[in-house]
């Protein structure tokens, strides 16, 4: 059976499983904004809600088809729902990041041992 993102993803950086999403907000965040989004994280969390919400719903994926569907959800959200302020100063997920990361998921195509 398949591993999901979310065991994929504890097991290739150490994390875990319930600190996800806030691993993943950083690490897909840019990294010159990563010091500023850290500090809204500790005066607001409520500012990332959708995000992290978002970035949950990921941990369940089990191949790269889900995880893209997720992953439009969230640049749908970035293009159409993202506050002002936030899209200014680039404040928001990078779906090449993301995208990336998907990456440590096995491959859609079936193969000969499967």
């Amino acid at each position: 059976m398949r591993e999901d993102f979310g065991t994929v993803y504890t097991k290739e950086f150490g994390v875990p499983r319930e600190q996800i999403a806030n691993s993943l907000l950083c690490r897909c965040c840019h990294e010159w904004a990563r010091p500023l989004l850290k500090l809204v994280l500790l005066v607001n969390p409520v500012t990332f809600f959708q995000e992290l919400q978002h970035l949950e719903s990921l941990k369940g994926t089990i191949n790269r088809n889900e995880f893209r569907q997720e992953v439009r959800i969230i640049e749908s959200f970035n293009r159409h729902h993202l506050p002002a302020w936030r899209r200014t100063l680039q404040l928001r997920i990078s779906i090449t990041k993301l995208s990336q990361i998907s990456r440590i998921l096995k491959t859609d195509k079936p193969t000969f041992d499967e």
